[in-house]
């Protein structure tokens, strides 16, 4: 059974490769995570061929878990002893009790359970969770889970990763309350590194609002960041207008001209023309015109060639993601 979880899994990242056009970024994470998957594959493997005795499991399970903190809150779900697998109404019970003892705003544990979840690839529909998908929420990069074996990656205490996510969520929910003093104040713990990837998709949206302070409490802050963290923000909004929600990418795009990513050119050439949205396709203008003659001649050469193109879309690709 903690086999066929983890082809699950990988059944649902084939699904963001193959996609058409220059929007990648999904389709090389899609890659990424498949690499991480086959490390789990050949622990499973290992542990098979060494009969997966009580002993063993209990060895590999410690191993896995570098912090003490995990460890406990695993074997808590496990009861008697250490298993692989466990039944999902359990995982979620315990993490539960535990966000309830440590988040003041109890309207939000359900959000912060959807961000655990999703760094563990859990899905609601499943009946188990594996101690893989523990670890894969404990990587240093969501996308990282440690082969057991090799020692060299690194984890984060449990108790570090649900304090970042529950940051992230809480600041997520005061952008989107659109009061621009509290702006600022949201984003003043990350004042010396860039957000998670939702606060900055929820940042970018804040751009495309009427308001001018809401506006510009964004752009002061992306501003603030362009040195020294540029290409990773540049990076983060290019994964960004792959995003299946429209108003994420029309965000994206706004936070391209802040800043002033004409690297991403060939990307917004291909929205402008192609996406579904007419509010994403006229953002995508808009920021390529920003960047003066070379974005404007792009977007008026693509325009040129673009019969037959347009036709294509962005949502077979969107279809894709989703």
């Amino acid at each position: 059974m903690v086999t066929v979880i983890h082809l699950q899994i990988c059944n649902q990242l084939i699904r963001d490769l193959g996609t058409f056009g220059p929007l990648r970024c999904r389709e090389i994470l899609a890659l990424d995570k498949l690499h991480k998957q086959a490390d789990v594959l050949r622990s499973i493997l290992r542990l098979v061929k060494r009969r997966g005795s009580e002993k063993v499991v209990d060895t590999e399970i410690r191993a896995m878990l570098h912090h003490e903190d995990a460890f406990h809150f695993w074997a808590s779900c496990c009861g008697e002893r250490l298993v692989l697998l466990m039944p999902l109404y359990r995982f979620r019970d315990k993490l539960k009790q535990m966000l309830d003892r440590v988040l003041e705003r109890k309207e939000l544990i359900p959000e912060v359970m959807k961000c655990v979840f999703r760094r563990s690839f859990i899905d609601n529909a499943t009946k188990n969770v594996t101690v893989y998908q523990l670890v894969a929420a404990l990587a240093l990069d969501p996308l990282d889970i440690n082969d057991p074996e090799d020692g060299h990656e690194e984890q984060r205490s449990l108790t570090s990763v649900i304090q970042s996510i529950i940051d992230e969520v809480v600041t997520c929910a005061t952008l989107r309350t659109l009061h621009w003093e509290e702006i600022p104040r949201a984003l003043l713990k990350y004042r010396h590194s860039p957000p998670p990837e939702e606060c900055l998709k929820q940042l970018a949206a804040v751009l495309l609002e009427d308001d001018d302070r809401c506006r510009n409490a964004a752009l002061n802050y992306l501003d603030s960041m362009r040195n020294g963290h540029r290409k990773s923000l540049v990076v983060t909004y290019a994964q960004a207008l792959e995003d299946p929600r429209p108003q994420v990418r029309a965000g994206a795009c706004a936070a391209m001209a802040a800043l002033k990513a004409d690297e991403c050119i060939e990307q917004l050439v291909y929205l402008s023309h192609c996406d579904v949205s007419p509010k994403v396709r006229e953002i995508a203008k808009r920021t390529l015109f920003s960047f003066g003659d070379e974005g404007r001649v792009a977007y008026e050469e693509c325009s040129r060639t673009a019969n037959g193109f347009q036709g294509l879309r962005v949502n077979t690709a969107a279809s894709r993601m989703q």
